[in-house]
């Protein structure tokens, strides 16, 4: 095992978080910002006092190909250093949701996972469930890479308001490479945050790390990116990167290269439009070929020629790159692949880009928000004659990132600060009423559209849906360029059918038992205008073509037979009907005092998870000297509520109910005997019984109405006051909007409640205000927390957190 010896930049890093403080890290490529952001946290779980420092890291990436690569990043840093082996590591991504609720120890996931979880709109759970996992991001150490990356309309607005919600709960550390100096500067101020390095001392100690001791020159060619470029330049027996802005363009080039490259050159093609198991295979063929361990190379001489993806995620190097024109964040993003590595020099060539047939200069994709003119001024910078054909320092890119994007920077950060009231009652709506529409505003606005390949895509779509087969994504302009292309070579080649087709969604349709359901169906588009309302087309595959070396070619002429690949069905590990075993009130209250003290065996994933306490122990501790609470007081709080979650379940009605069921599956029980589950095997006959006794009373906004006043008088705090009647509301929906029915407890019912909190270290507890009878009439609403008191709402989220995961565990065990 090798002992970690961190550079300077890493320790400050981790003394800094450990301390309290928050971070905004801007290092090189290569410098070691992941073992920089894991080592506070790697450090403080080799401590058992979990009120140290969060004992959960969420590592939020803009791309779900960079969380998969991090955690093999991350298994080559344990194997390196012997770090931690015991972690749970896990990944929750679109393409891989392994971790729907964020219950591992060190999660890599997206943004868009991560702010849809805060947001209590999340991506990998309905709107029953919205609030489970705000409450563990809250308590988590937050790590947000590549941070400018993130969509400067919606991400990044959003994760800024979200810090600023969770200030002094939620340590975080914000790492780029390509921020200018006054968005650097902007940030930290708005954040309250300290920038590493600090000052021009750290920076040229960080530029003397040995993974910084490499050259990279960059030249300006005041022409078009051409196949002759690319050979001319190509070292014989090194690597070579040629990027274009466009997949149209990427194929083109990749075309000529590959028909006049010498024998004995390889060259590879790489861009969005590959299935995903092709477009594994050339990441790992790049990964070998172009990565550190020169000796695993089994190619003499490689040549890649790419779009923007791989602009990050992929940890290569090359000896030349040649790139078309970009903002220069993206261009300095693309250099980067080349010369990584200690000891290596490379060249970097920056091309002019061509016309449109307008003869306007084409800068798709970037063309919004100022891009053009930033691409401009990128040019500008470059081609400067001090700076043209010179070796560039990483404090060089730094002055060229502060003189292109620091006036459009400075735009940016006063549209935020204009919009951010805006900005945050659009958070407030989707957190407090599930508005799921927003997710354009407050994360992504996706402006693409899913494109699949079939002869007759009606043919079984009753059987399967539109989503069951392999799709690929283009921009929308991209596709409304692809009508005019691809209605030409319809009329070339004589097609006489449909050219493409748009999703339609039709009426919901409601069954009694299965609920409410969408169908759609496949329409003709006729004209382009149609395509601006569908996430969805379908291109005749006559009019396209597809092969593992090229990807999808759109307008090259295909077999009219071929389709798309189904795509591969993912296990559901949570999947199957429910299961119960019948159990009085405190052997429930029991189970789940249990899940919040103890570590919790996940039989359906084989792995052993923290107790929750621990899991909230930083954030109970941080949000009681925020909101003004006693030591102690979340802790007793979490207790409270697992201890009384269930009263509604006490009261006759419920209980005759769960009675009168174990009669009807002949396991009959005492009728003094206190039920909070009952026996339920999930069969079809079981189903069919449950039926045709009916449903079961409702009980979460009752347990919550019949403790309200018993809350005040355990909290007298009118943060934490709400906080419980909502996490109590909301233990089964986080939808509930707190409308009551009749309750009256059963004669047993106060001391079942009594002997729960007891079981839970709350035995002083007075229960003499406890209502044991109400009307339909109550209602809870002004007694829940207000989505826009962030005091409240994030005190619920943490107690919601602790409340659903308890109840789930104690029936799992």
């Amino acid at each position: 095992m090798n002992k970690f010896m961190p550079y300077p930049y890493q320790e400050k890093v981790a003394q800094l978080l450990l301390s309290g403080q928050n971070v905004i890290l801007q290092a090189p490529t290569g410098a070691g910002k992941t073992a920089a952001a894991l080592l506070p946290f790697l450090h403080a779980r080799k401590n058992s006092n979990a009120s140290l420092f969060p004992r959960k890291c969420i590592y939020s990436v803009p791309m779900r190909v960079l969380a998969n690569q991090f955690v093999v990043e991350y298994t080559k840093l344990i194997t390196k250093y012997g770090w931690q082996h015991e972690l749970n590591v896990t990944i929750q991504t679109g393409e891989r949701p392994e971790d729907p609720q964020l219950e591992g120890d060190l999660i890599f996931t997206t943004i868009d996972q991560t702010l849809s979880n805060f947001l209590c709109i999340p991506y990998a759970l309905g709107n029953s469930r919205a609030n489970v996992n705000a409450g563990a991001t809250a308590a988590s150490y937050l790590v947000f890479d590549e941070f400018h990356l993130y969509d400067a309309q919606a991400a990044l607005p959003t994760t800024l308001q979200m810090l600023k919600m969770l200030k002094g709960i939620t340590p975080f550390l914000l790492m780029t490479a390509t921020f200018s100096n006054s968005m650097l500067t902007e940030l930290a101020q708005e954040l309250q945050a300290i920038i590493v390095p600090e000052d021009k001392t750290e920076r040229l100690a960080l530029q003397a790390i040995p993974s910084q001791q490499k050259e990279r020159v960059y030249q300006t060619q005041n022409r078009l990116l051409t196949a002759e470029d690319v050979l001319t330049h190509h070292p014989a027996r090194g690597r070579s990167i040629a990027i274009c802005n466009t997949v149209d363009r990427t194929q083109t080039l990749f075309e000529v290269v590959k028909s006049a490259a010498p024998t004995g050159v390889e060259v590879k093609l790489l861009h969005s439009r590959f299935y995903p198991d092709d477009r594994k295979a050339k990441e790992d063929w790049l990964r070998r070929e172009f990565g550190k361990d020169k000796p695993a190379y089994q190619t003499q001489s490689a040549i890649l020629i790419a779009t923007q993806v791989i602009e990050v995620g992929l940890d290569i190097t090359c000896d030349v790159l040649h790139t078309e024109l970009a903002p220069a964040n993206a261009v300095l993003q693309r250099a980067g692949r080349c010369a990584r590595y200690a000891g290596e020099r490379g060249q970097v060539y920056l091309y002019r880009l061509p016309l449109n047939k307008n003869g306007d200069t084409n800068y798709l994709p970037y063309r919004d928000h100022g891009q053009k003119e930033i691409c401009d001024l990128t040019w500008q910078a470059f081609s400067r004659d001090d700076r043209n054909g010179q070796v560039f320092s990483f404090g060089d890119e730094q002055t060229i990132l502060s003189e292109v994007h620091g006036a459009a920077d400075k735009i940016l950060l006063q549209r935020l600060r204009d919009n951010r009231f805006a900005h945050k009652a659009m958070m407030e709506a989707a957190m407090g009423y599930q508005e799921r529409g927003v997710i354009r505003e407050l994360i992504r606005d996706v402006n693409s559209r899913n494109v699949i390949v079939r002869p007759d895509p009606n043919s079984d779509i009753d059987q399967k849906s539109p989503w069951h087969w392999e799709s690929f994504s283009l921009f929308s302009g991209s596709v409304y360029g692809a009508f005019n292309t691809l209605t030409e070579l319809a009329e070339e080649i004589g097609h006489d059918e449909w050219v493409m087709m748009r999703l339609n969604e039709l009426t919901e349709v409601v069954d009694e038992w299965v609920g409410s359901q969408t169908s759609y169906i496949w329409k003709p588009v006729y004209e382009q205008s149609a395509l601006e309302m569908t996430l969805m087309v379908a291109i005749h595959p006559r009019l396209v073509s597809y092969d593992e070396e090229r990807g999808l070619r759109i307008g090259v002429a295909g077999d009219q037979d071929w389709q798309v690949r189904e795509r591969k069905q993912k296990p559901r590990l949570d999947g199957g009907p429910y299961t119960y075993e019948q159990e009085t009130y405190q052997e429930h209250i029991a189970g789940l005092f249990r899940a919040y003290q103890s570590p919790f065996l996940d039989s359906k994933r084989k792995l052993m998870r923290q107790p929750l306490r621990d899991e909230l122990a930083y954030a109970f501790i941080k949000a009681e000297q925020r909101f003004g609470l006693p030591t102690g007081a979340l802790d007793r709080a979490a207790r409270f509520i697992i201890a009384g979650h269930d009263l509604g379940k006490l009261g006759r009605e419920w209980q005759t109910w769960a009675h009168r069921w174990q009669q009807t599956v002949q396991k009959a029980v005492a009728p003094d005997r206190m039920l909070a589950h009952t026996d339920y095997d999930g069969s079809d006959k079981q189903y069919r019984l449950q039926k045709k006794l009916g449903k079961r009373p409702p009980h979460a906004a009752e347990s919550a109405f019949g403790l309200i006043d018993a809350a005040w008088d355990f909290t007298h705090h009118r943060a934490l006051y709400p906080a419980i009647n909502t996490a109590i509301t909301r233990h089964h929906s986080a939808t509930h909007k707190g409308s009551v029915k009749d309750f009256a407890a059963h004669p047993q019912a106060l001391a079942a409640l009594q002997e729960a909190f007891t079981l839970v270290g709350l035995e002083d507890l007075s229960l003499e205000s406890v209502q044991l009878e109400f009307g339909v009439g109550e209602d809870l609403q002004e007694a829940l927390v207000k989505p826009e008191k962030t005091h409240q709402f994030v005190l619920y989220l943490l107690l919601a957190r602790v409340l659903r995961l308890a109840d789930q565990r104690s029936q799992q065990s």
